[in-house]
């Protein structure tokens, strides 16, 4: 694919306003978390960003929306596999992987 995107900032939105006082409160857990950090310059790509509120009331998503990289990304193919799948490979004694959903 194209080797490097042109410069891209679009605009955060709506829910960033909207949900403000949440975003704030939110972006110290991130920083120590080290989900993001702070540049001294310009990035070359700033990713459109978004909060959502979930079903849960109270809850919010913060939304990073990175499509404008996805043309300069090489598309490989994979598979997810099953429960069941695994349930048929794994035998007494091996070792597993947990990930954590919630922090992504």
């Amino acid at each position: 694919r194209s080797a490097v995107p042109r410069y891209h900032a679009p605009r955060n939105g709506e829910g960033c306003a909207k949900y403000a006082a949440w975003l704030r409160a939110t972006l110290p857990e991130l920083l120590a978390v080290g989900a993001i950090e702070p540049v001294d310059s310009r990035p070359h790509v700033v990713a459109l960003v978004n909060v959502i509120p979930k079903s849960s009331p109270g809850k919010f998503r913060l939304i990073v929306d990175l499509r404008c990289l996805n043309r300069h990304v090489r598309h490989r193919r994979f598979a997810y596999m099953t429960h069941s799948t695994y349930r048929d490979l794994i035998v007494e004694g091996d070792g597993m992987v947990a990930f954590d959903m919630m922090s992504g």
